[in-house]
């Protein structure tokens, strides 16, 4: 999976990033490792949200009230060297749909999530129709570039909809002594 190779992504790294993944910096957040973790750490190793939730690529979606009714890692995806993010075709239709794959845990709800990202900015969700998070990793290379691909065809794709998508760093979870005892 290249591990190794990851390298840590700081603050001020971000600009860059935008710029060469086409992502606004108003919507490109790194993982709060410290809160991730202890969050974490706190769930039961029963069932497969802590699993699912440690993955590297992720897309999780939200209704405007931030219930979470999607969540896709990228384990439930076929096809590794290129994951076929939309197997099930879940990106087919709006709003995004589990198609039959294995729908991780949906308790974890929108303001939950956004506590794991590093930046105080809380956007108001209120008139959204469909709040996209995209977790992605830089060590991930290709991989991450076909599901931000993918997640970028779907809002053009539905252009007239109000669909929100954040994306969220996680190189610095992998960093973690947490992750590193795991592996």
């Amino acid at each position: 999976m290249g591990i190794k190779d990851v390298r840590p992504v700081y603050p001020a790294d971000l600009p860059d990033i935008s710029v060469e993944y086409n992502i606004s910096p108003d919507v490109l957040y790194l993982i709060d490792t410290t809160a991730f973790v202890d969050f974490l750490s706190a769930l039961p190793d029963t069932g497969r949200l802590k699993h699912d939730l440690y993955q590297p690529l992720q897309v999780m979606a939200f209704d405007s009230t931030g219930h979470k009714y999607f969540h896709l890692v990228n384990c439930s995806v076929s096809g590794f060297k290129n994951l076929d993010w939309n197997k099930y075709k879940s990106f087919e239709s709006f709003p995004l749909n589990s198609g039959g794959f294995y729908n991780s845990d949906t308790t974890i709800d929108l303001s939950q999530t956004f506590s794991f990202f590093d930046r105080n900015h809380k956007p108001d969700f209120d008139d959204a129709d469909e709040i996209i998070v995209v977790f992605w990793a830089n060590f991930m290379l290709n991989q991450s570039q076909r599901l931000l691909d993918l997640i970028s065809h779907y809002q053009k794709k539905f252009i007239s909809k109000d669909i929100l998508i954040y994306y969220v760093v996680m190189d610095n979870l992998y960093l973690t002594e947490e992750v590193k005892r795991a592996k």
